[in-house]
């Protein structure tokens, strides 16, 4: 599925705990960089945007190497969300 933060049928109505809405928000924040600059490669150095990018990217990095335990913070769902607006996973040097 392709997200847009700014359609209401985005984000289905749930209720959502601190981290989940910090998580949402960032998302956000990344659609209107990619719909502004054309990709979602946020510098880390750009502020809190860049920071939450690069974390995503190690998160996934984690899971894949299996050094998660039972609750990843980077969910199918969100892998999902990210891979839809093509966020790419690959961490730079």
């Amino acid at each position: 599925p392709s997200y847009n933060a700014h359609e209401p049928a985005a984000i289905p109505f749930v209720r959502l705990n601190k981290n989940q809405k910090k998580w949402n928000e960032r998302f956000k924040e990344l659609v209107d960089f990619k719909k502004n600059n054309g990709h979602t490669n946020v510098d880390y150095t750009s502020g809190p945007l860049g920071i939450w990018v690069h974390t995503q990217k190690m998160h996934e990095r984690l899971l894949r190497e299996g050094k998660y335990g039972k609750y990843p913070a980077l969910t199918f769902d969100r892998r999902e969300k990210l891979e839809s607006i093509g966020f790419p996973f690959i961490l730079g040097p």
